[in-house]
Formats: C-alpha cells, structure tokens, sequence
C-alpha cells in the first residue's frame, strides 16, 4: 500500500512537472526582435523556415522603401500644406513604429527645417540616407545603392575625390545589373556633373526608382 502512495506521488509530481514546461514555452518571447521594434511590428525572428525569413524580410524592406518614397513625396510637395501635413503625419507614425533613434533625431531635424514648409532637399537627403543605411540590414537591396549615390551627390565637385571616386564607382558598378530605366537615370546624373539646375530632382527619381525596384 506504501509502495502504491509513493507511486501515486511520483506520477502527480511528473504531471505537475509537464504542466510547468508547457507554460513557460507558451509564454516565452520570440528572439530576433527588429531593433527597437515591438513584437507586433518590425520582426526579424530567428530560427524560422527558409520561406518565412523571406516573407518577413519582404516586410521590412517594404517599411523602409515606404519610408523613403513618403519622403520624396514630402519633399515634392511640402509647399502644398494640406498634402504636406498628410505626409507627415504618415511619416511621424512610420518614424515612431521603427522606434530607431537615428531615425527620431534626423526627422526632428527635419521637421524643424519643414516649419516655412521649404525645406532645402539636403535634410531630406540626410534622412533619406538615414533610413536606406539601416534598411541594407533588414532586406533593403538597394539601401546601400541609395547611400552610396547620395555619397557621390555630396562630394561632386569637391575636393574629397577619394570619397566622391569611390562613391561614384560602387553606383556605376551596381546599376549595371539594375533595368534600364535606372541606369538611363544615372547617365543623366553623370552628365549633369553636378553642374545643371536638374540636379536634385535627378537625384531623387533615380532613388524613387531604385525603391520602387
């Protein structure tokens, strides 16, 4: 009968045991996290089946790609308040998900240079760059393309032709594996020379192309 109780205990104690595992794996929190991100938001998860990461990485690029052509729009149409105040609005929100603190510190910047709404494009560029240079981690193809154009954009006609040669080589090798579109927008960036009246928005097409790609 002794032997029969022990038994008993030991069976209950075992269950208890299952039990208490199985409620510690359900609540424990996924790793991987995207900086900064809450775990409903921007998540890169380890471990995940080779289809997943790839659907989870598409997220991410999307959020950045949508990040920078909001950014363009803004800088297109800042004088267009109604427009304007959409856009950013959208982009604050977008800023505030990623909860990065490059990103809050370029955008306070910016917006503070968006009060007159006419805003000079070298801040949208600095928040642009911003953005692309974290987005090349997280599944953003051309985020690094981006940053290296607006590289060579800042160096042209300077006397850093060590930074500005370099920046140029790596855009004029990437864009020969990109469509035609982009690498007809970079040949009338070369042509200007940083020189012709065009040159901002020449600048920010072929960005839009490169993240509309």
């Amino acid at each position: 009968m002794r032997k029969l109780k022990y038994f008993v205990l030991i069976v209950c104690l075992l269950l208890l045991g299952v039990f208490i595992i199985g409620k510690l794996g359900k609540n424990s929190t996924p790793v991987g996290t995207f900086i900064g991100a809450p775990s409903n938001e921007l998540v890169l998860k380890e471990g995940l089946d080779e289809k997943a990461e790839n659907s989870q990485s598409n997220d991410n690029a999307s959020y950045f790609k949508g990040l920078v052509l909001k950014l363009i729009e803004l800088y297109k149409s800042q004088r267009d308040k109604v427009r304007a105040a959409t856009l950013i609005t959208d982009i604050e929100k977008l800023v505030a998900k990623s909860r990065i603190d490059a990103f809050s510190e370029r955008w306070e910047t910016l917006t503070l240079c968006l009060a007159d709404f006419d805003c000079k494009a070298d801040k949208f560029f600095d928040m642009i760059a911003t953005v692309s240079l974290e987005g090349a981690k997280h599944g953003f193809e051309n985020g690094k393309l981006i940053v290296e154009l607006l590289t060579a954009d800042k160096y042209w006609g300077t006397d850093n032709v060590v930074e500005f040669s370099k920046a140029v080589k790596y855009v004029n090798d990437a864009v020969q594996e990109k469509s035609d579109k982009i690498k007809q927008a970079w040949q009338e960036i070369v042509v200007c020379d940083g020189k012709c009246k065009e040159r901002t928005m020449l600048n920010l097409e072929m960005i839009e192309l490169l993240a509309r790609d």
